[in-house]
C-alpha cells in the first residue's frame, strides 16, 4: 500500500549500502557474461554469508525474497499442516497457503510476541522471531527448534547458527527494510545439505541436473546484479550495526522516559524497529492521532492478525487468540530508520507524552 500523505518524520526511511563497491562487482558481471542462475556473484555470496554464520555454504540458499524462501520450504519439507502465529507479517501465512498447505492460527506470549510452543507442538510450527530478535535463550533442546523459523528481520542479532539442528531451517530477509537490507532478496540457512539442494532445485523450475522438473518448482533465483549489492552491504556491516546500535540507546532511553516500550523486543537485538505497547487500546489511539497530527508517521505493523484479514476467511484457529488481540489493540511502531538524531526521539517521546498525559 502507497503512503497517502508525507510525514515530516517517516516511520521508516530504507537505506541501501554504500555502492563503492559496487562499480568493479557489476565489470565482473558483465564481464562474465552470467546475469542470473547462480552466477560467480552468487556462489561467492554463499560462501561469505556461510561464513558469516559458522556454517557451510553447502546450506545457504539465496532467494530472490524471503516469502518465496518460506513458500519453497513449507512446500518442501514432510508437513501438511502448519501452526503459524497469527501475529505475524502476513507474509509468513501467505506462503504456507501458496505452497498449497493448510496453516492454522495460535496465539503468542504477550511479553515476547512469540508463538508458545512445547517439543510435541514445535515439530510442526513455523515460528516467527518477532521484530528483529535473536533465537531464544530458552531454546536449549534440540526438540525446542521448530522445523522452519521465520527470522526475516533478525540477521543483526543472530551472528552464528552454527548449532542449529538438521531438522531445523531459517529464513532472514534482505529486504531494504532489514538489517543488511539490499533491495531485496531471501537467505535461507538450511538444516542439512539435502535440504539446501532440493531447495535450489524448487528455485530453478526443479530442474535436477537436467531440462526436466523433477519436482514443482518455479522461478526463486536471485540475480546476480542483486547479489552484488548484497556484497556491498556486507562490506560496510560494521557501519551498519554501530549505526542500529546507537539508534537503540536512544529509542531505549525514551521507553524508560515514558514507561512505556517493550523492553524484551529491544535487548539485545539489532533490527530496524521500534515498537511500544500502551496500556490500553483507547492510549495508542490517541498517541497515535497525536503524533500524526504533529506530521510523525506510526504504524500498527502487524494490523488486527492474520486471523483477521480476509485472505485468510477458513483458515482454522486454535483458541480465542486474546493475546494477539490485545497486542494488536495496544501496540505501535515509531519512526526508526538510519539518519534519525536525537532531537528526532525527544521530539517523538513529547508528544506521546502530550497524549497520554
Amino acid at each position: 500500500m502507497r503512503p497517502t500523505r508525507n510525514y515530516r518524520i517517516p516511520v521508516m526511511r530504507p537505506m541501501l549500502p554504500g555502492m563503492a563497491n559496487l562499480t568493479p562487482r557489476l565489470k565482473r558481471i558483465e564481464q562474465s557474461g552470467v546475469f542470473s542462475n547462480s552466477g560467480p556473484q552468487l556462489l561467492e555470496l554463499e560462501r561469505r554469508m556461510g561464513d558469516r554464520l559458522g556454517v557451510s555454504a553447502d546450506r545457504i540458499v539465496i532467494l530472490a525474497n524471503a516469502t518465496l524462501a518460506l513458500t519453497g520450504l513449507t512446500q518442501l519439507l514432510k508437513l501438511e499442516t502448519w501452526r503459524v502465529p497469527s501475529w505475524t507479517f502476513t507474509a509468513t501465512s501467505l506462503a504456507v497457503l501458496a505452497a498449497g498447505k493448510t496453516a492454522v492460527f495460535v496465539d503468542v506470549n504477550l511479553d515476547t510476541h512469540r508463538q508458545i510452543t512445547t517439543p510435541m507442538t514445535a515439530s510442526n510450527s513455523l515460528v516467527t522471531l518477532p521484530f528483529g530478535v535473536g533465537v531464544p535463550e530458552s531454546w536449549t533442546s534440540v526438540d525446542d527448534f521448530p522445523p522452519l523459523i521465520d527470522a526475516a528481520a533478525s540477521l543483526g542479532s543472530i551472528n552464528t547458527l552454527a548449532g542449529l539442528p538438521h531438522h531445523s531451517n531459517v529464513v532472514f530477509s534482505l529486504h531494504a527494510t532489514k538489517y543488511l537490507g539490499a533491495g531485496e532478496g531471501g537467505l535461507v540457512v538450511a538444516g542439512t545439505e539435502e535440504i539446501a539442494q532440493e531447495l535450489r532445485s524448487w528455485s530453478n523450475f526443479g530442474f535436477q541436473g537436467s531440462r526436466e522438473s523433477g519436482i514443482q518448482g518455479t522461478n526463486a533465483k536471485m540475480s546476480e546484479l542483486q547479489a552484488a549489492v548484497v556484497h556491498c552491504a556486507l562490506d560496510t556491516e560494521a557501519a551498519e550495526r554501530e549505526t542500529w546500535e546507537e539508534l537503540r540507546k536512544l529509542s531505549s532511553a525514551q521507553d524508560e522516559r515514558l514507561g512505556i516500550g517493550i523492553p524484551s523486543l529491544a535487548q539485545r537485538s539489532i533490527a530496524p524497529y521500534w515498537i511500544v505497547r500502551f496500556d490500553s487500546e483507547e492510549l495508542r489511539n490517541i498517541a497515535e492521532a497525536t503524533l500524526s497530527r504533529a506530521s510523525i508517521e506510526s504504524r500498527r505493523w502487524w494490523s488486527a492478525g492474520c486471523h483477521q484479514m480476509p485472505a485468510f476467511n477458513g483458515v482454522s484457529v486454535e483458541g480465542d487468540l486474546a493475546n494477539t488481540n490485545q497486542l494488536a489493540a495496544e501496540t505501535l511502531g515509531l519512526p526508526y530508520f538510519r539518519g534519525m538524531k536525537e532531537a528526532h526521539f525527544e521530539e517523538i517521546g513529547n508528544a506521546i507524552i502530550s497524549a497520554i498525559a
